[in-house]
């Protein structure tokens, strides 16, 4: 689903995707060459929660 992402974003001339990432999907994106931009911590019905926002240039 990914590499099917990646590519309509290049066929759309888009050279930087981003996504919010939980900390167990984190290794995922990170296998698939994106980078930490910085780490976050949101609320969601009352429960704090952390997240990473990453990115990869394609």
């Amino acid at each position: 689903m990914l590499e099917q992402l990646e590519s309509k974003a290049k066929s759309l001339g888009i050279s930087k995707l981003f996504t919010e990432a939980s900390i167990t999907a984190k290794p995922f994106f990170e296998s698939q060459n994106f980078i930490v931009v910085k780490q976050q911590e949101v609320e969601r019905r009352g429960q704090k929660l952390r997240n990473v926002i990453m990115e990869k240039s394609i």
